[in-house]
């Protein structure tokens, strides 16, 4: 963004002054008052700003707009980029250098260019701004006429066939565990009777904020290109878990037979300014308590302790108000932390859950207490370090599936970017005004789109950096 006022008041500057220097000097003497840069000294960002506004004036009169929006968005990615090489991954290395060969192709393309012809272009004739553009005779382009079809059976018959694919029934099974049967009112009163009856809570001057999103750990990359976003890959390493070992069937087993919640509610209740707060996840079908619970507190709140036996029993109290047998329970981590004003307690079970295809999965449940107080639960299933590795790996398929969406946009761009510049130099048709209307119309349309969709996820980061 900061090429456009900056070519524009060099370009105002030039047509008073009439001397470039003069107008690369003031432009970037304007330019560098106001710091960007984070820096100490602050005056340092300004010298950075002079040196490279000195840099791009030279630029664009030298060599034209489109040297400088080059250089400009070359400098960007670079110093983006070299970053990727201090993450020490395999993967981001790959990418950085793959990015910087892209950047520099230009360049080695030139030398190669060098090395065979043994000459190149003066500067003076490449196209910059001040060149006066010969007038270009340019021609309509020849439309064709559209033939009627007289025999269009075939396409009655494709009419036929369409109609019938609508009928067809989708054998999507887990298309219910979707469906929220309970409102976002009703989600809210639950959980605050639970927290307040359950966890012996005061809820009176706590403010609400609710999110639903589902269970399964989503971890997807895209690149923001607004209005376009590229989504590079989208993966859960839970989901893929569960349809290994149990399939879809098995997944809508523990959703109808066994009560797991894949798509809760998320109830939050929270003090402005205040580190304490509480966070439950209501089943959104039965409208009970789902997976999880949380009490969020300072490290330093002062709360009674309890010894091992009294933790005990509140861990079997709280297990049966829940169904379920604290005998059948594996203890796979016990833990005590002392804390500057109070104890408190982790315990982690293990539990199988079998189904009707005899598949087994195991359950972990966490529960902690926090002095006397219940300040976590939780359930989720385990997922062997093997599984997720193997998983988490890069392979070609995956390599493949990542870069193809950003790798199709980037050679459309090319491609239009060529028939252009042969309409510019061969064929020389008048491009309609009328197409660019409409064409500038719909990119203004998706961008509006875009930019109102916007505020859902700004919600949903402020529930979770603010609440």
């Amino acid at each position: 963004m900061f090429i456009v006022p900056f070519t524009a008041l060099s370009l105002i500057l030039y047509r008073g002054i009439k001397s470039k220097w003069l107008t690369i000097l003031i432009a970037a003497l304007l330019s560098s008052i106001t710091s960007i840069i984070d820096t100490d000294p602050v005056y340092i960002g300004s010298i950075f700003f002079f040196i490279m506004s000195i840099i791009y004036g030279f630029l664009l009169f030298r060599h034209g707009l489109l040297t400088l929006i080059s250089f400009v968005i070359s400098k960007y990615l670079l110093s983006i980029v070299v970053l990727l090489f201090f993450t020490h991954e395999i993967y981001n290395i790959i990418t950085g250098i793959i990015i910087i060969f892209l950047l520099l192709f230009p360049l080695f393309y030139s030398i190669l260019h060098y090395l065979k012809f043994q000459t190149t272009t003066k500067v003076d004739h490449l196209l910059n701004s001040k060149e006066v553009p010969s007038e270009i005779k340019t021609s309509q382009p020849l439309i064709p006429k559209v033939e009627l079809i007289h025999n269009n059976k075939w396409a009655f018959g494709l009419f036929i066939i369409g109609l019938f694919c609508l009928i067809i029934p989708n054998n999507d099974e887990l298309k219910d565990i979707w469906q929220y049967q309970t409102n976002r009112s009703n989600a809210i009163s639950s959980a605050k009777d639970i927290i307040e009856n359950e966890y012996d809570a005061d809820l009176s001057d706590y403010k609400i904020s609710t999110n639903n999103f589902d269970e399964f750990g989503w971890n997807s990359w895209t690149n923001s290109m607004p209005p376009f976003q590229f989504y590079m890959n989208k993966r859960s390493s839970d989901f893929a878990y569960l349809k290994k070992k149990i399939g879809r069937q098995g997944i809508l087993e523990l959703a109808e037979e066994h009560g797991k919640v894949f798509m809760p509610w998320d109830v939050k209740f929270y003090q402005p300014d205040s580190r304490e707060y509480y966070e439950i996840k209501i089943d959104p079908i039965s409208n009970k308590a789902g997976i999880k619970y949380y009490h969020g507190m300072s490290d330093d709140l002062e709360i009674p302790s309890l010894s091992q036996s009294e933790v005990g029993d509140i861990v079997t109290n709280h297990l049966n108000k829940q169904n379920i047998n604290i005998e059948t329970l594996k203890v796979i981590k016990a833990k005590e932390n002392v804390e500057t004003s109070r104890v408190d307690h982790e315990i982690e079970y293990e539990r199988p859950i079998t189904l009707s295809n005899d598949k087994i999965l195991n359950e972990r449940l966490f529960i902690s207490i926090s002095g006397n107080k219940i300040s976590k639960w939780r359930k989720e299933f385990y997922q062997p370090e093997d599984w997720e590795r193997k998983y988490s790996a890069y392979h070609p398929l995956f390599v493949l599936c990542t870069w193809g969406s950003l790798l199709i946009w980037i050679i459309s761009m090319i491609i239009g970017m060529y028939y252009l510049i042969d309409n510019t130099f061969k064929d020389k048709y008048e491009i309609s005004w009328k197409m660019i209307i409409y064409i500038n119309s719909f990119i203004g349309i998706i961008c509006i789109t875009n930019f109102i969709n916007y505020f859902t996820c700004l919600n949903f980061f402020i529930f979770f950096i603010f609440c």
